[in-house]
Parts: structure tokens; C-alpha cells; sequence
């Protein structure tokens, strides 16, 4: 399923007004797709694919220092409207998404031309409603370093203490380095599939 936020044709910029990095940002934030510099100065646009394959473990008492857990639902919305060409509607509510929110109702409405089927409502819903609760619960680990990780990679957590077990997907990542700790890793994770817990 392609994702329904799409930009129209026909979009312009108004001259000296806006960065090329700004305009394509603003153009594909609604999209799957990553914008950004790789490593060695390239510019890279590339779909972003959430199923790749695990790049790296981390486990209690072996490589995995600490971790952390937050949530943030200010961007959460238990409501979801999608609306066809015809101005037909679905309205869907997410249970969990409701519950977190203490019981207030967010509406979010997406204008999606082609569903014009139920159906079709129901899984763009249920896709937006995956994708909050991705966004929204953050998993946070520190590890030694290892400069082979990228932002977007799979990797497997686990840990008894907190009964963490499940692969998650790199959000963000920063380094940092003291004398006494050495070259230390904080990553961001999201989840990378259904029902994961964090």
C-alpha cells in the first residue's frame, strides 16, 4: 500500500525564500522516504524500508550499558478520519491510543482520493494509528560504540531486568566519549514491528 500522503503536482517555492534542503524536506515529510548527506558527503534520498534484516544484538551483562523508556503523546490522536474524493468517511478509534490518552479524543483527518472502500479506511487507519505509537514510545540504550550502526537499522534488544525482548528500530543516534566510560553509543529506538511492547 502506497501511503497516502502525497504531495500534489505542481508545488513551487518562491525564490531566496527557502533552502533547497527546507523545500525538499518540507516536500517529502509526509512520505516514506529519507532525505540526508551520508557519511561520506553524498546526498541520499531513499525509500525507507522498515523490514531490514537485524544488524546487531544488544544483550544485558554483554554490550548493552543501560536503558530507558519514554513516552510522549502529544503527537498522538485516537480519532481517525479518512475521507475519499467524494467526501465519504470513516471514522476508526484505536482503543490503546485512547487509553494513553486518559481518555480524550484527538481527531486527525486524511484526505486519501483512492479509498473509497471501508476497507481501504480501515488499513490507512490502522497504518496511522502503527505509525503514532511508533513515533510516540521511545526506547533508549547506551552501548559501547559501534560506528557501523545507522539510523534506520534493526537491531535485537534484550534484557531480563525489564523484560525487553524484540527488535526495534534505530531512531537516532549520538555519540559521546570520556575518559573514564570511553566511546559510548545513545541510541533511539522505535518499534520495528506489531506488537511490541516498550
Amino acid at each position: 500500500m502506497e501511503n497516502p500522503f502525497t504531495e500534489e503536482y505542481g508545488r513551487t517555492f518562491e525564490q531566496y525564500t527557502a533552502k533547497v534542503s527546507e523545500a525538499i524536506g518540507e516536500v517529502i515529510s509526509e512520505i516514506p522516504y529519507r532525505s540526508y548527506c551520508d557519511r561520506y558527503g553524498t546526498y541520499r534520498l531513499e525509500r525507507l524500508n522498515y523490514n531490514k534484516p537485524i544488524v546487531a544484538e544488544f544483550t544485558e551483562n554483554d554490550n548493552l550499558i543501560s536503558i530507558n523508556k519514554s513516552l510522549d503523546w502529544s503527537r498522538g490522536r485516537s480519532h481517525v478520519v479518512v475521507k475519499d474524493e467524494g467526501g465519504n468517511q470513516g471514522n476508526f478509534v484505536d482503543k490503546e491510543i485512547l487509553m494513553e490518552l486518559k481518555g480524550e479524543i484527538r481527531t486527525t483527518v486524511l484526505p486519501v482520493k483512492w479509498a473509497k472502500t471501508i476497507e481501504a479506511k480501515k488499513e490507512i487507519a490502522e497504518k496511522a494509528f502503527f505509525d503514532m505509537k511508533r513515533l510516540c514510545r521511545t526506547l533508549q540504550v547506551s552501548i559501547p560504540a559501534n560506528p557501523a550502526l545507522e539510523v534506520l537499522d534493526n537491531v535485537l534488544v534484550t534484557d531480563k531486568t525489564t523484560t525487553t525482548r524484540s527488535i526495534y528500530t534505530i531512531k537516532s543516534i549520538r555519540t559521546s566519549f570520556s575518559v573514564d566510560a570511553g566511546m559510548i553509543q545513545v541510541i533511539d529506538l522505535m518499534w520495528a514491528q506489531k506488537g511490541v511492547m516498550v
